[in-house]
């Protein structure tokens, strides 16, 4: 018999927190996904529905700017 795939259905607060295993703590993405149980594209989907990662590489480009040193 073939198992029958089901689709977990995650709150917000959930998402919010796998995020913020990238964005906060710094994590690697595969990482993050392995800790909080979700594929990894599953994640990376979140972090740019968040557009999280936009404004990160906006921020650094910034930073750089600021530095004298190229994006």
């Amino acid at each position: 018999m073939e198992k029958e795939k089901r689709r977990m259905r995650l709150d917000e607060a959930f998402k919010r927190e796998a995020i913020a295993l990238v964005m906060e703590r710094r994590l690697p993405v595969a990482t993050a996904a392995r800790q909080a149980g979700v594929n990894i594209d599953t994640l990376n989907k979140w972090i740019a529905a968040a557009g999280v990662r936009e404004t990160e590489k906006s921020e650094r480009n910034i930073r750089r700017a600021q530095q004298g040193t190229r994006a």
